[in-house]
Order: C-alpha cells, then sequence, then structure tokens
C-alpha cells in the first residue's frame, strides 16, 4: 500500500468515526475518490458494510427509519457520483456537528476487515425480516418536509431522488469521539450502544385497526353458586309426624322433623300403615298426609301454591285462596283447583279420587283436559273404570274438632293443649247440669232437663251425613280431676238432633233416645278414647247414632261431671273396636 493510499484509508477512517477534517484532508479525500473508481468502490462496499451494522443496533426500535436508510444506501451504491456527493455532503455536514456517528469503532488496523463481511453475511436475513415488515405495511412512509426543502412530496408517496442523501446528511447527532489513547487497539470496543433517538416522520393518520375477532370464544363464566336451600324461606311447617317420615329433595330423602320447615319444591314421605305427617301453611290450610303415601313436592312460586300427590291419601282443611292464586293439588291423573274446603284426595297406579267436605273444587282430568266441578258431599273419580261425573259422597267417617265447634254460654270454653290431638282443647270446669242420679226417678229428671232446655251452656257441631247408616260414637277426653274420686268427675252429655241413639247395654239407665252419657275417662291418665257409658272392664262395643234424614245434622255436647276436657268426637261406620289411647282419629281420618 504506497503512503498516500494509506494516508486516503487513515482520513477515511477518521471520517466514518465522525472525526472533524482539516480542510486540507477534506479535499485530498474528495479528490482521491475522484481520480479512483477502484478506490471509490472499495469505499463505497465499507460504507455499506458500515452502515448496516450501525443501523441494525437501533432497527427494533426504527424498522421504518431503518427501511428508509437502506433502500437510500442502495440506490447511492449503485451510483458512484451519487455517493461521491454524499461524502461531499456528510464532510460539510460534519463541521457543524459534534458527537459519534456510528456506534462502531475502528481504527486504521480495521481497514477492510473480513469482520465486516462476515457480519453483513448473517446481518442480511435480519435485514430482509425487517424491509418485508415495513413495505409489507403499505412500504417506506414518507418523511416529513423540513422547513427550508424547495419541493413539497406528495401526501403517501415515496420520496424521489432527493431525499437519498438524507440518509448520510440526516442521521442523528454523534456521541463525542473518545481520545485516541483510549483506544485499545488489541480488543476494540464492538459494543452497541444506546440507540438515538429516532427520527420524527411526517404526521399521518393511523393505519385502521384489524377488527376484533369474535370467533375467540371467551372464557366461561362460572355461574353463581346456587344458593343453599336450607337458607331460603319455609312456606311451610312440619306440625306432627307418626311413624317413619321422609323430607323429598329430588331423589334424596332424609329424616323428618317435627317442628322444621319445608321450603318450595321439597315433599314429604311415610312409610307404613301407620305413617301420619301433618303440615301446615302460613294461611291456616292444614295437609294430613296418611299412611304409604308420597307428596313428591309441594310448591309455591308466589303465583299458584301446587301439592303434588305421587300416591296415598291426603286430607285437607284450606284457607280461602285469593282467585288470583289458587291452591292445586296434582295426581298422576288429575288437578284439583281449589279457593278454600276441605277435601280428601286418595291416588293409586290407575286412578284418583276427590271428596269434598266444604266448599267447591274444580277437578281437571289430565288426559283430555276435561274438568268437573265437585261441591262439598260430593266426590268424584278419574280412572278407567269409573265414569267422569261428580256424585253425592258416602259419608263413612265424621270427625268432630274444637275448631268446628260453636261454644254456647260461658261454661265452655276453648284452650290449648300440647297433649291433645290438634294442640287444642274444649275445657268444661263447672255447671248447672250435674244432676245426682241415684235412681230411675233421677233419670227422668236428667231427660226433662234437656228436653225443656234447661242446660245453659253446651257446644253446638253442625256436620252432613248419611241417613239410616249406624255411626260409632267415639269420644276422646281427659277428666282433670286430681286425687281420688276420678270417677266422679268423667263424664260429658251428648245430643242429637233428628236422630236417636242405638245399642244400650241392658244394664244402662233408661235416659231418652236423644241423650246418651260418654263417661269412664276417670279410669286413665290423659286423653282416652270412650264409646259410652261402658266400664273399662266391661264390653268395648260403642254406643251407635242413626240419623234420621240425610245432610246436614246437629249434635250439643254439654258439661255432666266437670272438670273434663274432650279434643274429638268421631262418627265412624267402619271402627268397631276402641282406639288406642295414642291414635288420634283426626290424624287417621
Amino acid at each position: 500500500m504506497n503512503p498516500d493510499r494509506g494516508r486516503i484509508e487513515d482520513i477515511w477512517s477518521r471520517f466514518t468515526c465522525g472525526e472533524p477534517l482539516g480542510a486540507d484532508e477534506e479535499r485530498i479525500l474528495v479528490e482521491a475518490m475522484s481520480a479512483d473508481s477502484g478506490l471509490r468502490d472499495e469505499l463505497m462496499e465499507d460504507e455499506g458494510t458500515d452502515g448496516m451494522l450501525a443501523a441494525l443496533v437501533r432497527a427494533e426500535e426504527d424498522a421504518e427509519g431503518f427501511a428508509r436508510a437502506f433502500a437510500g444506501r442502495l440506490a447511492a451504491e449503485r451510483d458512484g457520483t451519487r455517493f461521491l456527493e454524499m461524502v461531499r455532503q456528510g464532510i460539510r455536514s460534519e463541521k457543524s456537528r459534534t458527537g459519534r456517528r456510528r456506534t462502531i469503532m475502528r481504527t486504521r488496523r480495521e481497514w477492510r476487515p473480513f469482520w465486516p463481511a462476515a457480519a453483513a453475511a448473517c446481518m442480511l436475513a435480519a435485514v430482509a425480516a425487517i424491509l418485508a415488515t415495513a413495505l409489507g405495511r403499505g412500504g417506506i412512509p414518507a418523511a416529513r418536509p423540513r422547513s427550508g426543502d424547495s419541493t413539497t412530496q406528495a401526501a403517501g408517496t415515496v420520496p424521489t431522488e432527493q431525499a437519498a442523501p438524507r440518509n448520510v446528511a440526516e442521521e442523528p447527532a454523534r456521541e463525542p469521539v473518545p481520545e485516541p489513547s483510549e483506544i485499545q487497539p488489541s480488543a476494540p470496543d464492538r459494543t452497541p450502544q444506546a440507540a438515538p433517538e429516532p427520527e420524527r416522520f411526517a404526521e399521518r393518520t393511523p393505519p385502521p385497526q384489524p377488527p376484533q375477532r369474535r370467533d375467540i370464544e371467551e372464557p366461561p363464566v362460572e355461574p353463581a353458586a346456587p344458593e343453599r336451600r336450607d337458607t331460603l324461606p319455609a312456606i311451610a311447617k312440619l306440625e306432627q309426624i307418626r311413624g317413619q317420615v321422609f323430607v323429598l329433595e329430588g331423589r334424596s330423602r332424609s329424616a323428618a322433623k317435627p317442628g322444621s320447615g319445608l321450603q318450595s319444591g321439597r315433599g314429604i314421605q311415610t312409610s307404613g300403615g301407620d305413617g301420619l305427617a301433618v303440615i301446615s301453611l302460613p294461611d291456616g290450610t292444614r295437609i294430613e298426609l296418611g299412611g304409604d303415601s308420597s307428596a313428591s313436592r309441594i310448591i309455591d312460586d308466589g303465583k299458584e301454591r301446587r301439592i303434588v300427590l305421587e300416591r296415598g291419601v291426603l286430607e285437607a282443611e284450606a284457607a280461602r285462596q285469593p282467585a288470583h292464586r289458587p291452591m292445586i293439588f296434582e295426581t298422576p291423573h288429575a288437578e284439583a283447583r281449589i279457593l278454600g274446603t276441605r277435601l280428601r284426595l286418595s291416588a293409586d297406579g290407575a286412578s284418583t279420587r276427590l271428596e269434598v267436605r266444604e266448599g267447591r273444587v274444580r277437578f281437571i282430568r289430565l288426559s283430555d283436559g276435561k274438568s268437573v266441578d265437585v261441591v262439598s258431599g260430593q266426590y268424584a273419580v278419574v280412572g278407567p273404570a269409573h265414569d267422569f261425573a261428580s256424585r253425592p259422597l258416602p259419608i263413612d267417617e265424621i270427625m268432630l274438632l274444637p275448631r268446628n265447634a260453636r261454644i254456647v254460654g260461658v261454661e265452655w270454653r276453648l284452650v290449648k293443649d300440647e297433649e291433645a290431638s290438634t294442640g287444642a282443647a274444649l275445657e268444661n270446669m263447672v255447671t248447672a247440669n250435674n244432676i245426682l242420679v241415684r235412681n230411675d226417678q233421677d233419670r227422668e229428671r236428667v231427660n226433662r232437663w234437656f228436653q225443656r232446655g234447661m242446660s245453659r251452656s253446651w257446644v253446638v257441631f253442625t256436620f252432613n251425613a248419611d241417613a239410616d247408616r249406624d255411626y260409632r260414637l267415639w269420644v276422646r277426653g281427659r277428666c282433670m280431676q286430681a286425687g281420688t274420686e276420678r270417677s266422679l268427675h268423667d263424664d260429658v252429655m251428648m245430643e242429637v238432633s233428628g236422630g236417636r241413639f242405638l245399642g244400650r247395654p241392658a244394664d244402662w239407665y233408661p235416659y231418652a233416645d236423644f241423650l246418651c252419657p260418654v263417661q269412664g275417662f276417670g279410669q286413665h291418665q290423659g286423653y282416652w278414647w270412650s264409646g259410652g257409658a261402658h266400664d273399662p272392664s266391661k264390653t268395648q262395643t260403642p254406643i251407635m247414632v242413626r240419623f234420621n234424614r240425610p245432610g246436614p245434622q246437629v249434635m250439643r255436647m254439654h258439661g255432666s261431671e266437670p272438670p273434663m276436657r274432650v279434643d274429638a268426637i268421631w262418627l265412624s261406620s267402619t271402627q268397631d273396636r276402641r282406639p288406642e289411647a295414642s291414635l288420634h282419629g283426626s290424624s287417621r281420618r
């Protein structure tokens, strides 16, 4: 290498590193490149490699700016005259700048070493990817025209040849070049420095964002945890149970507890022939589920109340319901819609039978929607072997309870009693009817007393019964006398209007046919069933009563030997033996 060539290389190296050149050095460099085309080609190659390495440092932050600069360099390298003009402009701009132009330091001994070519080859793939990204978004964006430019480019067009030299003249400000003593020739610093602040480009409308994909499934929203049924308000109360009774919820069941609440959707099931469940609703409606019966659901949704009887026997005393909120009893074959009534509903695998004690019920056959109104004292059956019609109801069982009674006078009163079958009893503590009976003349006095209406206080029961049917009379009472002589305080007098008592034993006192004393309660503690004047050591056969005409009947109960309490009177055409003391007639029937 001749001295002139070595000096030119030194000047070129200092120029590319950003050092200011003297006037003589500038002239020598420009004249040498003008005179020697081979030198100019070498310097162009070196400039291209050096420019790629420097631009890659900031390519990630300014891909579009790098693409424009690289395109400008390619255009310049195709034309030696343009490259020489770039060098001249670079020399002029260096006089007014401070700072370093490149981020890679070189010394004279690094003049055109092998590693720039290798680095260029390794970076070529990255350059191509950056160019593809920038050009794929619509080409290289046009730079904002600077003040002082004589020509303004049209918006959105690629700059013409006048814009190409800006890659040299408009490079970001260079950092100060270190003194030569700081440069270590044996270990050149090739660590990329912080990228310069990117140039500001012309303001333009940002490209439209791609529409949001709607085919991407959103993560499923976890449903809210269902509210525990035990925390929901109760719509009914389980007042009383006997035998095996279960609470149903879907396919599961649990042992029932007296006094517990029932939430909407739950049901009740009894197991065994003596099973019993008594359910009360807030409006006073009372439902009794008999043995081997299943009411699978009791529902109150605010629009209607629905009791679903799958099988067995159900009796209800329904309070008057609003017309817009009926109570519905449903079986597999029929529906009974009521507004307020007393009814008995039974269902098996083939048929459903409805008996109405009070009120009116619309009975609907589910197979075809046909309906019939069943009124008090009538019944109807839905089943394959029965005509669907309302007929007079044979009255086999009649249960008279304290809540069905009307009290006349002051000798009787209604009291609460936890041992009573329904939690209430009729109490008689004193009476003016206590006539000592010692002989037949005394019994005649008793007959005239009640025939003339001399009794001052009594309890009246009104009910329906069939004519010419023998009903056995059972009274469930309790002697309230403490100590001895309880047998003198264990009697009530029953009076029937429009009928007569039958089946008196031969040793009974000859009271009138419309009168019958019921006694024997003093022989037992607590409540006990009596069938008349029988002594417990004698016959178990009760007295019977027969009514002269069908339909409404009247029976009165008078005080006779107080203090006494009575919680049920049972007229039965089938119960011919004294019931067990623990059996509540109202619950069984």
